[in-house]
């Protein structure tokens, strides 16, 4: 019964849908303040000041272009590989500074310096994440092996 429910399309839809929801939304703020982006990137103090500008203005970028191909059904697996990628980069990135005591800010789906949540917190709900993720790149990874259509 469960298995049914996890090799549902309309299910596997739904998470394509919203994964790719959540990242267009968590672009958008960050697509038209690059610099208070850049600011965020630069608490987290992982980077060097050289590359900030550069991760600044192209993450947001690939969020968006991720999430949109992947609301519209096109170019799933591509765009699930890289939603997967952000998501462990995101997850690695919040976890370091929770671990290393930074009071910053998340930049998660702002840039405006109002998400002061980085913690526990933000850790599960980027691992829930995670797990939709996991489930929809299955599903669509099975798929494209058994050369079914890659659509829906």
């Amino acid at each position: 019964m469960l298995n049914r429910f996890f090799e549902n399309i309309w299910m596997n839809r739904v998470l394509r849908i919203l994964l790719g929801a959540v990242f267009v939304y968590a672009s958008l703020d960050k697509l038209f303040h690059p610099l208070d982006f850049a600011r965020i990137v630069t608490g987290y103090r992982l980077l060097p000041e050289v590359l900030v500008p550069l991760v600044a203005v192209t993450l947001p970028f690939l969020e968006f272009i991720s999430g949109v191909l992947l609301i519209l059904g096109r170019w799933t697996l591509p765009a699930l590989f890289w939603i997967g990628i952000l998501l462990l980069v995101f997850m690695a990135g919040i976890a370091q500074a929770y671990f290393r005591g930074l009071s910053i800010d998340c930049g998660c789906f702002s840039s405006s310096g109002q998400e002061k949540d980085l913690g526990l917190r933000t850790l599960v709900r980027d691992g829930l994440l995670f797990l939709c993720w996991l489930q929809a790149f299955w599903f669509y990874w099975r798929r494209a092996r058994t050369g079914e259509r890659q659509t829906g």
